[in-house]
């Protein structure tokens, strides 16, 4: 009997059949769940998860107790209840499709989760522009409609194009390009809109997805660098401006600067004619005066020394002027040699010369006593001979000695000498107030005088230093003022020695 009722026998069948149908409604029904996206909530608590857990095993439990019992069935009373079959094939294949629509539903689930965490604004429209999906942030950004969903794209989206156009070729090829979003608050929003059909299998209803990429930053740094740029380029017309401005200045300047060239070339032009002027007149004055004052000398010597014994009030008269008269003989002769000097007309005759026996000369030539008795020499005898002409360097020598005497009114004037470095060294120095440290050079300069008042108690012409300089020159020597540690002033000339010359005969 109970193997009757459970081979569904006698009374029991309809109760097996039972079973059967109610496992079939129940795999029915958890197929729906699933169809509905409820098969797989998020469990809250652990009632609803065990709630959850019953919901998801008991449809396949029961599609086990109806195959099962199918099977044993069959076994045991030896015949196929083909009903019984069908309705098990019929559980087995719901059991399937549910499993493959909750597979299908949570890839699904992910790919809505990727779209509604994008920060970007994605849509689904339809080409009526009536919104059928949103996600979060489109939905954040324009608000929701009255009725719960998106208000339609013409009341937040602006193109620029008509929007129904856009709509249209965005069906056709898809469409890309800028737009304006009206948000929720009323502020326009700019974004990068795109609009690409979506491929459903049914013409009949045509569907576009869109993505709203918001460009408030990219137009935000697109305004900062178009400011940037024309900060640019006002500046860089500033500076073309400022540069303009300078060229036009230095070319002014240039031209100023070229007439003054021009002015300096003429006057200089100007003043070496009138240097050439003045030298030929010096020449001119001194060539002319050098005749009577010979003859003024050669009357006084002729007065002085051959005729009878003059009173003592005109002698002493007549020595005052023949005194004068030889002091400017040498002014005139010094301005001569200048002069032929400075046309490149004056004549050397070098030759090994004895300093020694020249200075000796020199000094004798003095007519005051008292001036030769304070000149010392010390000279190495014998000393190698200068290279030199010995009219020249007498000249040096002499006019050397006239300014040590002339300014230094007491002490003795050194005339030392030495070789040093294969050329014969002279000091002539003297123990008087020197000269300041910014005059060395300036002394040398023709006509320059460290006194140049009328009432200065030392007459002379600025010729001397200027002549000897250019003497020296003239013999490859050379000349400079020194100081000396206890005072006063050493004048040191320098000129080549006869046997570094060599054989070279008498210049001329």
């Amino acid at each position: 009997r109970a193997a009757s009722i459970l081979l569904g026998e006698g009374g029991w069948a309809p109760f097996s059949w039972a079973v059967t149908v109610a496992a079939n409604l129940l795999a029915a029904w958890g197929a729906g769940r699933v169809r509905d996206g409820q098969s797989q909530p998020q469990p809250p608590s652990a009632q609803a998860s065990l709630a959850w857990r019953l919901e998801a095993l008991l449809p396949v439990g029961l599609t086990y107790v109806v195959v099962g019992f199918t099977i044993f069935n069959w076994w045991a009373v030896g015949q196929i209840d083909w009903l019984a079959v069908g309705a098990s094939v019929t559980l087995v294949l719901l059991l399937v499709a549910r499993q493959g629509v909750i597979a299908g539903q949570r890839e699904l689930r992910q790919h809505a989760a990727l779209v509604d965490a994008a920060a970007d604004m994605a849509f689904v429209a339809g080409l009526d522009g009536r919104v059928v999906l949103a996600n979060p942030a489109l939905r954040q950004a324009v608000g929701r409609a009255e009725d719960g969903g998106s208000p339609p794209l013409s009341a937040f989206l602006m193109t620029g194009d008509e929007l129904s156009t856009a709509l249209r070729s965005a069906h056709a090829s898809g469409w890309s390009g800028e737009a304006t979003l009206r948000t929720a608050s009323g502020h326009p929003l700019p974004v990068l809109l795109t609009l690409r059909p979506v491929a459903i299998g049914q013409p009949s209803v045509p569907l576009l997805a869109g993505i709203a990429h918001d460009l408030t930053d990219i137009k935000q740094r697109q305004q900062e660098l178009q400011s940037a740029l024309a900060q640019v380029a006002a500046a860089r017309q500033e500076l073309q401006l400022l540069n303009e401005g300078l060229e036009r200045k230095v070319l002014s300047r240039t031209q100023q600067l070229e007439r003054t060239v021009a002015d300096l070339a003429r006057l200089n032009e100007e003043l070496k004619a009138l240097d050439k002027l003045k030298t030929e007149f010096v020449s001119l004055v001194s060539h002319e005066l050098r005749a009577p004052l010979t003859n003024i000398r050669t009357g006084i010597e002729l007065l002085l020394g051959g005729g009878p014994p003059l009173p003592q009030g005109v002698e002493e008269t007549l020595s005052l002027v023949q005194g004068e008269a030889q002091r400017l003989t040498r002014f005139v002769e010094s301005i001569l040699d200048v002069s032929a000097l400075e046309a490149g007309k004056f004549t050397l005759r070098r030759k090994p010369v004895d300093l020694r026996l020249t200075a000796c000369n020199t000094v004798a030539g003095f007519s005051d006593p008292h001036a030769r008795e304070r000149i010392r020499f010390a000279i190495p005898d014998p000393m190698e001979d200068l290279w030199a002409d010995e009219s020249a360097l007498q000249s040096v020598l002499f006019h050397l000695l006239d300014n040590a005497l002339k300014y230094a009114p007491e002490g003795e004037i050194e005339v030392t000498a030495e070789i040093h470095a294969g050329r014969g060294e002279v000091r002539v120095c003297d123990h008087g107030p020197g000269i300041p440290e910014g005059e060395t050079e300036r002394v040398f300069d023709i006509f320059h005088r460290l006194d140049s008042r009328d009432s200065r108690e030392v007459y002379g012409h600025g010729l001397g230093l200027h002549l000897v300089r250019r003497l020296l020159e003239a013999m490859e020597g050379g000349i400079r003022a020194e100081h000396p540690p206890d005072g006063g002033l050493c004048m040191l000339f320098w000129l080549p020695l006869a046997g570094a010359a060599g054989e070279r005969g008498a210049d001329t």
